[in-house]
């Protein structure tokens, strides 16, 4: 990235062919700064404070019929925006996956490998054979820009001295 240097007694939105500067910008640049870093230092805390809440669930809260359990505080409270709180509830949260690999063991066991594993002929995408061809000149400059799409996402970052 080329670095652009100034002329640090000219105010950037002061320099001659410049945009006139939004007087605001610095203060909402602030702003964003502290409001980012007191986020990341309360998601940080949060992080910390969820395993003693949910191994106090595991061990004081009450369970319901759906195995979650649940702690009632002493007395509810409102946060800021309005919601108020009674108390928390550890949920469980099942997944269930098929173990491939014992099934493969299964499969072949009671000889239903076919059945449960057929075999099937599928083409893929080869990033690599694309650009073989391009190499080879079977495929053109311009063809292969076509098929290349770009997305572009913005960050806003941080500088600091």
């Amino acid at each position: 990235m080329r670095r652009v240097s100034r002329n640090p007694t000219t105010p950037i939105g002061n320099r001659p062919n410049q945009p006139k500067r939004d007087a605001r910008i610095d203060a909402k640049f602030r702003q964003w700064a502290v409001v980012s870093a007191k986020a990341t230092e309360f998601k940080g805390r949060a992080d910390q404070l969820r395993p003693e809440l949910l191994a106090y669930a595991e061990n004081h809260g009450e369970e319901d019929a759906k195995g979650h359990r649940e702690v009632d505080l002493e007395e509810p409270f409102e946060v800021p925006g309005g919601e108020t709180y009674t108390g928390f509830t550890r949920e469980v949260r099942r997944s269930r996956r098929v173990n491939e690999e014992r099934t493969w063991e299964m499969a072949e066991e009671k000889d239903l490998l076919d059945q449960i594993f057929p075999e099937q002929t599928i083409r893929v995408f080869s990033e690599e054979g694309l650009y073989a061809a391009y190499q080879e000149d079977k495929i053109t400059d311009e063809e292969l820009d076509s098929l290349i799409d770009v997305s572009e996402t913005y960050a806003l970052r941080t500088r600091s001295s």
